[in-house]
């Protein structure tokens, strides 16, 4: 999302619709640091309320890898 202003892109909360007792899924890919620096890891926190509170933490140079939160 950024890559070069050491301030990384964040993503705001949207609202969306959805319907009780349906099941959604979100799956989104991520990999670490790709400009070749052996000390900037990547964080990132997918928070959905009470529904998904995922913490990820990549090494510098970590392949792209797809996670996906089912709720």
């Amino acid at each position: 999302m950024d890559g070069t202003s050491l301030d990384a892109g964040r993503m705001l909360s949207a609202n969306i619709g959805v319907t009780a007792g349906s099941t959604y899924v979100l799956s989104y890919q991520l990999a670490g640091n790709k400009r070749n620096s052996s000390t900037d890891s990547v964080t990132v926190q997918v928070l959905l309320g009470p529904l998904v509170n995922r913490l990820v933490s990549l090494n510098p140079n970590d392949p792209f890898t797809t996670f996906t939160d089912t709720f």
